[in-house]
């Protein structure tokens, strides 16, 4: 492969630095760069090579393999864009923005492009970092304290905070990257800056700001920020768990245990060579070692801001009135007044709060809703609990559809946890959604959301609906729907007109007594299924079954392959299930349901795996009949049927079958409605087995 063009924008002492380093490098080849000030563009490329041009389009136009966005916090925005629409792999010095708007919007468009991005935080590259990690394995962080203690930077824009946001912003960004990183998301802040700038010409920064944090976990923290000494005097994290403390920096990391103090040194120039060497390693396609992408960058970028932002200089204080307990609460911190909303994070194995996390801002184009009812998806969600989601242990790489070595794509704490949501629109800000309306939403356990219709479903329900069924109807129905739709496509092809065209008139089987399972069945019994049974061992989701006027099998009786081939004759040697939905996410179901099948049938499979599949033996019935295996998981429809059955029309199929079978299903279906306060004991509980229930829904 060729050697990777590198193209720079900016040209002052960061794009210096990377310029060198990149240009020592054998595969890379300095384009060129472009900055405001030609002068420091032209000394730039006369050092280290590389055309100066006008601007980011004439840099663009030339073709670069990846950029390099080196340009102060005030400059951001247009830049990235550019770069972004044209395809062009990203590299973005931090911070990666002045406000949290300019970076949100860039983040969106990178997502959307599927763009391969980098963030300068090179501390993550340092290899004391990993040590830090491995010695806290198993061990609760307790206590973090960050520190940045520094002098203000030569540079003219760096004591205006309109210019660079401030010390926290600009410098002790690396600290909260690394907390982060150590501790977790932290879910509350508030902070104190001095109210008196630094002895510096125009500026109107705090000299000092102290923060207190606390996080998803459960531990509390500290940063310390101050830009008043003439050198740097402290910079770095210090973290305190059971029997371990930590002082990490960018000189190495210090370790205090039970068997004394020892120091174990790092290479800053190393780390700042590593960073450069992953990205340009990831777009040669070499490598995928690129540790803060522009999405993970903005995690840290939000919680720098909520630290600055926060401040109240001193001499200031308001004591926040009494407030009742469930009412919304608000911060009356200067500068960041929003409202905050309860919300359920799991912040480990096994480890369930209920926090309080600052509502989004309520911007052109959004609105918010005040939930009504949360369902919980006992599949899905207790899996983060439990530890056993593989998004938690690997990183997810969706441009190749693969589960590979990483990070975590979804580390604690999950803040995000469930998607059957019904809400009320309290305020809104965009013509496409009306206060008072009341929809159906994913958008997790929370007493509250802020949300953009062009980036997020609202689904609003009809008033003869019942709105607790409204929990069914934005992704958990769809699931079910999409299953049937699975199973049309199968017998024919993108000729898909209605969702029963793969089961009327046709025998099937739903290995499974759950939600799903339960669901599924209902929506094949309304679309003219000839026979429908549900198989389960647990007596208590069979009964439900039977309730809702299904048939069912204990495969713990008799044997249900033998059973339903014995009743369902097609012709000889031809006896079985035409389709079985599989809805149970055990190796032994899906074994059943291929062993349920006539010769050449379809297993649509929408069960959730997360362990290993023994007791699948695809050398018996799935050999010897020519049998076939769907996986129905919303994440898409059957090929080529995109264009006419989108999510929002799954979405009316389950209006229709709540229309139909809503009272049955809010009997026998729902089995608890409870406070959002016991949500930590309810999805404890339900992990640990210490409690079943068949739906259970959170109410505010």
């Amino acid at each position: 492969m060729r050697t990777c063009r590198v193209g720079l924008v900016g040209a002052g002492g960061v794009a210096q630095r990377h310029a060198r380093v990149l240009t020592g490098f054998e595969d890379v080849e300095l384009l060129g760069v472009t900055d405001v000030a030609p002068d420091a563009a032209r000394a730039l490329a006369g050092t280290y090579g590389g055309r100066v041009f006008r601007d980011v389009d004439e840099l663009l136009a030339a073709g670069p393999d990846a950029v390099y966005v080196c340009v102060p916090p005030f400059a951001h925005g247009p830049v990235e864009e550019a770069v972004v629409v044209a395809g062009v792999p990203m590299f973005v010095e931090k911070p990666v923005a002045l406000d949290l708007e300019t970076a949100e919007r860039v983040a969106a468009l990178v997502e959307q492009r599927g763009l391969l991005t980098g963030v300068g935080h090179h501390w993550r590259y340092l290899h004391v970092v990993a040590e830090a990690r491995r010695l806290l394995a198993g061990r609760p962080v307790r206590m973090v304290n960050g520190a940045w203690l520094d002098k203000v930077p030569p540079v003219a824009w760096w004591a205006r905070r309109d210019r660079s946001g401030g010390p926290v912003v600009e410098q002790a960004a690396h600290v909260l990257d690394l907390v982060r990183l150590l501790a977790g998301e932290a879910v509350e802040v508030s902070a104190y800056g001095d109210g008196s700038p630094p002895p510096v010409d125009g500026a109107d920064i705090d000299s000092v700001t102290a923060a207190t944090l606390r996080f998803g976990s459960g531990a509390v923290g500290t940063l310390a920020a101050s830009c008043v000494l003439g050198w740097k005097h402290r910079a770095g994290v210090e973290i305190l768990a059971d029997g371990l403390a930590l002082w990490l920096a960018e000189d190495g990391l210090t370790v205090r245990d039970g068997d004394g103090e020892r120091h174990l040194p790092a290479d800053p120039d190393g780390a700042r060579i590593a960073v450069d060497r992953a990205f340009v390693d990831a777009v040669r396609g070499l490598g995928d070692d690129v540790r803060v992408p522009y999405a993970e960058a903005l995690r840290t970028h939000r919680l720098a801001l909520a630290v600055a932002e926060s401040r109240v200089p001193a001499g200031r204080w308001r004591c926040p009135p009494a407030r009742r307990r469930g009412s919304p609460r608000r911060s009356w911190t200067r500068g960041w007044a929003s409202m905050r909303d309860r919300v359920v994070v799991v912040g480990g194995p096994g480890r369930v709060e209920l926090a309080e996390l600052d509502a989004p801002e309520l911007r052109e184009g959004t609105f918010r809703v005040e939930t009504l009812y949360s369902g919980v998806s006992a599949g899905t969600e207790l899996s983060f609990v439990k530890g056993t989601n593989p998004y938690l242990h690997v990183t997810w790489d969706a441009a190749l559809g693969l589960f590979r070595p990483g990070g975590a794509s979804t580390p604690y704490p999950v803040t995000r946890l469930g998607y059957m949501q019904v809400g009320r629109v309290v305020a809104s800000r965009t013509p496409a959604v009306a206060v008072g309306e009341v929809g159906a939403m994913t958008y997790g356990h929370r007493s509250g959301w802020v949300a953009d219709p062009l980036t997020e479903r609202f689904v609003p329900l009809p008033d003869d609906l019942d709105p607790l069924l409204g929990v069914y109807v934005a992704h958990m129905g769809p699931i079910c729907a999409n299953g049937l739709l699975h199973a049309a496509a199968d017998l024919c092809g993108a000729d898909v007109r209605k969702l029963g065209d793969g089961v009327r008139g046709r025998r099937v089987a739903v290995v499974g007594g759950g939600v799903v399972a339960l669901l599924t069945a209902l929506f094949a019994r309304r679309h003219g299924a000839a026979s429908v049974v549900v198989v389960d061992p647990t007596p208590a989701r069979r009964q439900v079954a039977e309730a809702l006027g299904l048939d069912t099998l204990d495969p713990d009786a008799d044997d249900p392959a033998v059973v339903l081939k014995t009743r369902w004759n097609h012709a000889a040697g031809d006896r079985g299930a035409d389709v079985v939905f599989q809805c149970r996410g055990q190796d032994w179901a899906l074994q059943l349901a291929l062993r349920l099948l006539r010769p050449q049938g379809t297993v649509v499979d929408l069960a959730f795996y997360q362990a290993g599949a023994d007791a699948v033996r695809l050398g018996e019935e799935f050999h010897h009949n020519g049998l076939s295996l769907r996986c129905a998981q919303i994440g898409r429809v059957p090929r080529g049927l995109a264009p006419t059955w989108d999510r929002e029309r799954l979405s009316a199929e389950t209006v229709e079958l709540l229309r139909q079978y809503g009272d049955m299903i809010r009997k026998h279906l729902i089995s608890a409605v409870v406070p959002l306060d016991e949500a930590p004991a309810l999805l404890t509980d339900l992990a640990q087995r210490r409690r079943t229930e068949l739906q259970a829904i959170l109410t505010p």
